[in-house]
């Protein structure tokens, strides 16, 4: 999926983030790892922020394919949750992990922590 050019602008403009090249732009958002084997809510540096996705990096340790919930601030709602599969999986030299993530789809905040929506969602997507 890749966020419209209205909604990635709104969602980077509620971050206060600059236009320009991927430089890291430090702003923490939580995430909701969908199998609740993790803490329910973590906190998530953001990197780069894309249409098409965003890399996070966190300590917690996460397997690519599997299914994260982030919650980003919006301009034009209270938020905004974003289904999304994690792509590529680095270990840093300091014990924190980096994440590529693509994003899926939209999804309310009542589904948001609703494994089986989840599975349900991404069944129909064939990705599962």
């Amino acid at each position: 999926m890749q966020l419209s050019a209205e909604s990635f602008n709104d969602l980077r403009s509620a971050m206060d983030l600059h236009r320009g090249p991927a430089s890291g732009h430090s702003r923490k958002i939580p995430i909701a790892p969908v199998l609740l084997r993790k803490s329910p809510t973590l906190s998530a540096l953001l990197g780069e922020f894309t249409p098409q996705g965003m890399q996070l990096t966190l300590p917690e340790s996460f397997q690519t394919g599997e299914k994260i919930v982030a919650e980003f601030p919006s301009r034009s709602q209270p938020v905004v949750n974003l289904l999304c599969t994690i792509g590529t999986v680095e270990r840093l030299p300091d014990g924190q992990w980096s994440y590529t993530c693509e994003f899926i789809c939209t999804i309310s905040a009542s589904h948001a922590s609703d494994a089986a929506e989840i599975h349900r969602i991404s069944a129909s997507m064939l990705d599962w």
